[in-house]
């Protein structure tokens, strides 16, 4: 779960758009189901082959795509 400045930051832009109420929001904020993650990766998969394709498509190039693997691998 994400915690921290991140989600109580996300939490607050959310309440500013008028999402959400009390402090369960940033509980939900930094949430990571795990079918909702298996439903976002399939997404990605479909929408671009894989997450490697995504993160290119979005800006990381090859080299930062592979320093990523690295760190993530080792």
């Amino acid at each position: 779960m994400l915690a921290g400045n991140w989600a109580s930051a996300m939490a607050v832009r959310l309440r500013e758009y008028g999402i959400g109420g009390g402090e369960d929001i940033v509980q939900l904020v930094g949430a990571s189901p795990a079918a909702l993650m298996r439903a976002s990766l399939q997404s990605i998969d479909n929408s671009y082959g894989s997450a490697s394709e995504y993160l290119l498509a979005h800006g990381l190039s090859s080299e930062e795509l592979d320093r990523l693997h690295l760190a993530l691998v080792n």
